[in-house]
């Protein structure tokens, strides 16, 4: 699951990560090969809003709390959430290149074909206990 955290971004700003994680969505849906992998089947989402759920993945992932609401896209945070194994990987260079839809759908998505390539980093999610998972 690709998860972008916007929920300070400025509206404009959501407006682009949407638009950016919505055409990705579609590119995900054309079959590269077959078998396809586990990775293969990714989600995209965006939380837009303070809440529970962006609260949840913020801690599970050693995020700071968000306390501006005037953000740009590039300033959201972008994470891989694999469940089945317990493990994130947050996206660091989304400000490469600019704020357009065009360049936030290339960062994230590279992102993402890094994290179905096995590529990625992945760290251990945060458990209730505050405790990093090895």
């Amino acid at each position: 699951m690709c998860v972008s955290l916007a929920e300070g971004c400025a509206i404009e700003e959501k407006a682009k990560i949407r638009k950016s994680m919505y055409d990705l969505s579609i590119d995900a849906k054309v079959p590269l090969k077959l078998p396809r992998g586990q990775r293969e089947d990714i989600v995209f989402c965006v939380l837009e809003d303070q809440g529970e759920l962006a609260d949840a993945i913020r801690t599970l992932c050693g995020l700071p709390a968000v306390v501006d609401t005037d953000l740009k896209a590039t300033e959201a945070d972008v994470v891989v959430l694999d469940l089945s194994s317990e493990q994130f990987s947050v996206l660091q260079t989304l400000d490469q290149g600019g704020s357009s839809t065009a360049v936030l759908k290339k960062n994230i998505g590279d992102f993402t074909r890094r994290y179905k390539g096995y590529g990625l980093t992945m760290s251990a999610l945060r458990t209730a206990e505050g405790k990093h998972k090895q």
